[in-house]
């Protein structure tokens, strides 16, 4: 695991910069190379602090046979950075402006990916810049509009919120900030809000078929919310996980976690229950210490980790930014035939 201190960062404001620390592991399924050049006609949609990346695919001999295929774009140009997932049966080649891609699940013939470029924002690329093969490297024909937003999926998010008797002064804060997340979430998303202090209490419908969009969703959080007592972390964890009865996604779930220190209840479930669950339930955990914490916690479990230790507010809307543009930043692109 390695830890990338914002500071270093030219893209995040100095006047924050030594506000956060992420803390993000090692990925091993891309290869990309750095990119130095920029294309005017490609649409940025945000720029990032860190890569969320929502693929799954683990497998570095595969990634060696991919690269001494040399896989080519439709022009000829040979391609400089890929992704694939074997679960949906593709490999995505790209060339420049791209430098990253991500394949984050498919439905049916639609697939979608995350595409960045060197400066880690999050771009809609022009089609020919890109191009798909199945697992055999064949080239696959396909549609794609860049920026059309996906219909046909759906992605779980489910947020903890730490109640506990130490987050009373940082509450107001994260509210505020997980209303505005919640907002510019696209509606292909689903939320499911909890809060979590001795106990674990949800805001919303324990039916996932009752689920609303994340925009839709945030009234919730207008509810008065009681803050004081412990905090049961592993419980409030191990709900956000506990998703067998929500509509099937190949999109991973995002359970992201908000709280400011260790779980201090009993609990049946330990940090190994968890990881096991994650692993079964196909989700992604997020994580933002709003205060005192032990980096170790929950190592192996959390996907990224963001330590605030000055202003909350300010730390989590860059969290939160980063979330977001990698949530509504995926592309669409429709599988039709195999080319001759």
């Amino acid at each position: 695991m390695s830890k990338h201190f914002i500071l270093a960062l030219p893209f995040v404001l100095a006047a924050h910069a030594q506000a956060i620390e992420i803390i993000e592991p090692q990925v091993h399924e891309f290869k990309s190379v750095s990119i130095t050049s920029s294309d005017d006609q490609v649409a940025t949609l945000g720029q990032v602090s860190f890569i969320v990346d929502f693929s799954a695919a683990r497998d570095n001999l595969f990634e060696l046979e991919i690269r001494r295929e040399e896989l080519k774009l439709k022009d000829g140009r040979n391609s400089e950075v890929f992704a694939y997932d074997k679960d949906a049966g593709v490999i995505i080649a790209a060339s420049a402006p791209v430098s990253h891609i991500s394949i984050s699940g498919k439905n049916g013939s639609d697939v979608l990916a995350l595409f960045h470029n060197a400066k880690n924002e999050v771009i809609a690329p022009r089609p020919n810049d890109i191009r798909l093969f199945d697992l055999n490297f064949q080239p696959l024909d396909f549609s794609y509009t860049p920026a059309l937003t996906p219909s046909s999926m759906r992605m779980n998010v489910t947020i903890l919120i730490d109640r506990s008797g130490s987050m009373a002064e940082a509450m107001p804060s994260v509210l505020t900030a997980t209303r505005g997340f919640m907002a510019n979430l696209p509606d292909f998303t689903r939320c499911r809000i909890f809060t979590f202090g001795a106990d674990v209490q949800s805001l919303t419908p324990h039916d996932p078929a009752q689920l609303s969009a994340c925009p839709q969703s945030l009234w919730v959080l207008n509810r008065p919310i009681h803050v004081g007592g412990g905090t049961a972390l592993f419980s409030a964890i191990h709900q956000g996980l506990a998703i067998k009865d929500t509509p099937k996604s190949t999109l991973p779930n995002l359970v992201i976690v908000l709280t400011d220190g260790i779980n201090t209840q009993g609990s049946p479930y330990t940090l190994f229950d968890l990881a096991d669950l994650k692993k079964q339930s196909n989700s992604k955990i997020m994580t933002f210490w709003a205060g005192a914490h032990n980096p170790a916690y929950l190592k192996g479990l959390a996907d990224i980790e963001s330590v605030s230790t000055r202003n909350v507010k300010t730390d989590l809307d860059i969290f939160f930014h980063t979330i977001g543009v990698s949530v509504s930043g995926m592309q669409t692109l429709h599988l039709t035939s195999k080319q001759p």
